[in-house]
């Protein structure tokens, strides 16, 4: 790799030394070889320029540093080039891509950002692409893909020499589309620098990561970078499309700051009575008949390129958004409307998103990765429709992370079930016992809900399914796709759907006998 080549697009303050030939980009000092270049991250926990002198000895022959105190002592050295930059973190996405031959140009790109919804939008868009024939990668919360294999997700937004390196292998594998769920961390921290969007979505934003941004409105500030500064740097794909939900009020807030200066596609439930009372902003896809239940979602939508019929696996109104999202991003991409239709047809499920648990006792068990105040409101209220009997949710608030939400999730739960059941999520580094207590305050509720709390989530869904009668919905709430539970530092073994399937056969076999 040539030095000087990966750095095009990147501005820099000043420069010492000669363009060399290097063999890599790293950003970890630990992971330095001879010939690489080191990048210096500032983060919250750990500042990369504290580490340059290890990567220095590891071998690397060029750093990339945003302090300029440190410029003039690093530029002294014969044997180091060294570049100064104003935000190392762009500086490395840029980098990232110039080394992998800029991938996302040769491919049709979708960034999915939101609080909710991003996963099962990306899902929906992924299956659209397959079915217009564009052999789509994806990245996401769930899963990597890259043409057949399949990758454990490390991050929502991998780091952006990982993402780079995938999208990459994406093209090798002879994609012509790729999916990515983009992340208010990812955005903060410049991960997508030097990616070249076709298509940007914003689902909705609501409280949730309050112990990483300081409120609502930095949160906002973040997911907002995709598409402004975002867009607005990409040098080949500068026609691209936002997508955004105008029934969201901070999407309502973005349209309004992005519509003067780049094509908007909108989109809502409550599109059809604002346009036909002649409100000041119509929305550009909408359902003009809707149904949806158990068995799905069936809909007339409105789209710019022309009315189109949808029916789709995907259950509860939160869905509806999220296909109305996907067709939005089709048209976005100019697909054809019986493509899209195609692709949403073929969707059967979402890894841990209002995911069954097959029983013979009459019972409906789902599992869904809910896990703050609005999602919880959302799935719940979902479920309500998908039940004559009793709604039975367990769930829990994960340690070392927003603290203030954690009320705001029990009361959720509390108005809209019938039996509410707290339990552990992920504690992590905290003590379970506090983060029930946190949580315990919003258990007020509705009259009639009954509250019980068990700390083990084992025993917790042993408990709901005991409690559930034939023609009762539990919803275990959450974790939703994650295999694991994170106690102390440990990730230990942990499936809601596989702990729900063995307490439905041990009531299986114990009614049985």
């Amino acid at each position: 790799m040539n030095l000087e080549e990966s750095l095009n697009g990147v501005v820099a303050q000043r420069m010492s030394g000669e363009p060399v030939a290097v063999r890599a980009l790293v950003c970890d000092s630990r992971r330095v070889s001879e010939g690489d270049v080191f990048v210096a991250l500032p983060g919250s926990a750990a500042d990369g320029h504290d580490y340059v002198d290890a990567a220095i000895a590891a071998g690397a022959r060029a750093v990339v540093i945003e302090r300029a105190d440190l410029f003039e002592s690093l530029a002294a050295r014969s044997d180091l080039t060294t570049i100064l930059v104003d935000d190392a973190h762009a500086a490395l996405g840029v980098m990232a891509a110039n080394v992998q031959g800029r991938p996302s140009e040769s491919m049709k790109l979708v960034g999915i950002t939101g609080t909710n919804g991003k996963t099962t939008t990306a899902f929906i868009v992924e299956s659209v692409l397959r079915a217009a024939e564009l052999n789509p990668g994806l990245l996401g919360t769930v899963e990597f893909r890259v043409g057949a294999q399949r990758f454990p997700s490390t991050h929502t937004t991998p780091g952006a020499i990982e993402l780079q390196e995938l999208l990459a292998k994406m093209r090798a594998a002879d994609a012509k589309s790729a999916v990515i769920e983009v992340s208010s961390h990812a955005l903060s921290q410049a991960r997508t620098a030097g990616l070249e969007f076709d298509v940007a979505v914003f689902t909705n934003l609501t409280q949730d990561h309050l112990d990483y941004h300081a409120d609502m409105d930095d949160y906002f500030a973040a997911k907002r970078l995709l598409f402004t500064s975002q867009l607005a740097a990409q040098q080949v794909k500068t026609d691209a499309t936002c997508v955004i939900n105008a029934d969201d009020p901070y999407g309502a807030r973005l349209i309004d700051e992005v519509s003067g200066t780049r094509r908007v596609i909108s989109y809502g439930l409550g599109a059809s009575a604002r346009a036909a009372s002649g409100a000041e902003r119509g929305v550009d896809v909408f359902p003009t008949e809707l149904s949806w239940g158990s068995a799905g979602l069936s809909a007339r939508v409105h789209t710019p390129a022309g009315e189109m019929s949808v029916m789709g696996a995907l259950m509860g109104e939160h869905n509806v958004y999220n296909t109305l999202a996907a067709i939005a991003a089709g048209v976005a991409l100019g697909l054809p409307l019986e493509k899209i239709a195609a692709g949403i047809a073929a969707l059967r499920a979402v890894p841990g998103r209002l995911e069954p648990v097959e029983n013979s006792l009459g019972i409906t068990v789902l599992v869904d990765y809910a896990h703050t105040p609005d999602a919880l409101r959302n799935v719940l209220a979902s479920c309500r429709g998908l039940t004559d009997g009793q709604l039975i949710c367990v769930f829990g608030c994960g340690g070392d992370r927003d603290r203030a939400k954690r009320p705001l999730m029990a009361q959720a739960v509390s108005e809209l079930a019938d039996l509410a059941i707290l339990t552990s999520d992920n504690p992590r580094t905290e003590d379970p016992q506090q983060i029930l207590s946190d949580a315990r305050q919003g258990l007020r509720g509705k009259e009639g809900t009954q509250h019980l709390v068990e700390v083990d989530r084992r025993r917790a869904i042993a408990l709901a399914v005991g409690r559930a009668l034939p023609g009762d919905l539990v919803m275990i709430a959450g974790k939703g796709h994650e295999d694991y539970q994170i106690v102390g530092t440990e990730k230990r073994p942990f499936d809601d759907r596989l702990v729900a399937a063995e307490a439905l056969r041990a009531r299986e076999e114990g009614e049985s006998q």
